[in-house]
């Protein structure tokens, strides 16, 4: 027999709990009395639970507004050098023919 190493069993167990979380919510969903005997205030247009989200459709109707930040660019503090183009450029770069390179064979 093959012994299962601790990190394996525990991704079991957490998969075994959220399954039987998912079970729950969808049984308390099911009888708002249930629901009732788990949260006194239930009723009220106000509370929020995982069972309530799972009546109105899910997590996706609940997400807030990704609100856009404008940043802006301040100017360095400090004097900077502009960068140079670079006009020494190696003669393979260019394509030309190299005076120093030894003869191409036949």
């Amino acid at each position: 027999m093959v012994k299962q190493s601790p990190l394996r069993r525990l991704w079991q167990v957490t998969a075994w709990l959220v399954m039987w979380q998912l079970v729950v919510v969808q049984a308390l969903a099911a009888s708002p009395e249930l629901h009732e005997c788990c949260h006194e205030h239930s009723q009220l247009p106000s509370h929020e639970c995982a069972v309530t989200l799972m009546l109105q459709g899910g997590y996706a109707e609940v997400l807030p507004d990704i609100v856009p930040v404008e940043l802006s660019a301040e100017p360095p503090s400090a004097m900077v050098a502009l960068p140079v183009a670079i006009e020494n450029e190696a003669a393979h770069f260019k394509g030309e023919i190299i005076a120093q390179a030894p003869p191409r064979g036949p």
